[in-house]
C-alpha cells in the first residue's frame, strides 16, 4: 500500500496570508493506494459532536469542511477506480468514520443544518474504521479499511 500525505499550505499554520500572492488549496489530505484502487481521504477529526459544511446557500467562510475540499474529492470520484471521501474522527465518543464523496453530497442537498455529527454520518452509509488507542493516538486497521470499501464500492 502507498500512502502519501499532502504538504499544507502556510496560512495552515497561522502565518499571515495576507502577504502571500496566491495561496494553494489543497483538494484533500492524504492519498492511499492499494491496487488496483487510488483513495484520496480529507482527514477531519473534531471534540464537538458536529463539523460544519460548505454549502452554498449558507454565507460565511468558517467551515470545518470547505468548498474546495468537496469539490476536489467529487471531481476525484468521477474516476474509475477511485474511492474518495472524508474520515472523520468524533474524538467524545472516540469513533472514526469512513464517509464517502457521494453519501455526503446526497446527505447535504437533502440537508436543512450546515452541519454534520455521527448519527448522520452513520445513517449515510459511514463506515466505521476499526481503530484502537495508544496511549493517547489512534493505530487504525488500514488494511482492513481498504479492503472492506474496495468491496463495497468496486
Amino acid at each position: 500500500m502507498y500512502y502519501h500525505r499532502i504538504a499544507d499550505p502556510p496560512q495552515s499554520f497561522g502565518q499571515d496570508s495576507g502577504k502571500l500572492r496566491f495561496s494553494a488549496k489543497n483538494p484533500f489530505d492524504i492519498i492511499l493506494y492499494s491496487f488496483p484502487t487510488l483513495i484520496p481521504l480529507e482527514l477531519k477529526s473534531v471534540r464537538s459532536s458536529s463539523l460544519t459544511f460548505w454549502r452554498e446557500d449558507y454565507k460565511g467562510n468558517s467551515f470545518n469542511i470547505k468548498k474546495h475540499q468537496i469539490e476536489g474529492l467529487k471531481k476525484a470520484s468521477f474516476i474509475k477506480g477511485v474511492i474518495a471521501g472524508f474520515v472523520i474522527n468524533f474524538r467524545n465518543t472516540e469513533h472514526t468514520y469512513f464517509l464517502h464523496i457521494d453519501d455526503f453530497l446526497k446527505f447535504s442537498k437533502k440537508a436543512t443544518k450546515k452541519s454534520i455529527n455521527e448519527q448522520d454520518v452513520i445513517e449515510n452509509n459511514g463506515h466505521l474504521i476499526e481503530q484502537e488507542i495508544k496511549k493517547v493516538n489512534y493505530r487504525y486497521n488500514i488494511e482492513k479499511f481498504v479492503e472492506e470499501i474496495q468491496q463495497k464500492y468496486i
